[in-house]
């Protein structure tokens, strides 16, 4: 639909279609403006990693191992240990699920409307 119309309502129409649907796009703005904030926190919190902590933070998205991603920046075990301790407090992540469910969040277009 044009210009962010949700539906279209029949002529007749019923007062309560209309009342519910109104009620439906109001919930789904809401619902739209909620993930955008939170979209946007998570890419300040990612634009405040260091270069080298974001490298690690790609690493840890891609699903690759402490010993590949210090393998692959030509670091030791130990250092990649400690970015990925520090982006951890920065992304305010208790787990890597946690890290990696952020980072996709961040990368999710806006939800279809219904």
């Amino acid at each position: 639909m044009k210009a962010g119309a949700l539906d279209c309502l029949p002529k007749p129409f019923n007062e309560q279609y209309l009342l519910d649907r109104v009620h439906r796009a109001v919930e789904l703005d809401a619902e739209t403006y909620q993930r955008k904030v939170r979209q946007n926190d998570i890419a300040a919190r990612i634009s405040s990693l260091s270069k080298r902590e974001r490298e690690v933070f790609d690493g840890i998205v891609a699903g690759k191992t402490t010993q590949e991603i210090a393998t692959s920046l030509e670091l030791s075990k130990k250092t990649v240990d400690s970015h990925r301790a520090s982006l951890m407090v920065k992304m305010r992540a208790s787990s890597v699920v946690e890290l990696v469910c952020s980072a996709m969040e961040a990368r999710s277009p806006a939800p279809q409307r219904v």
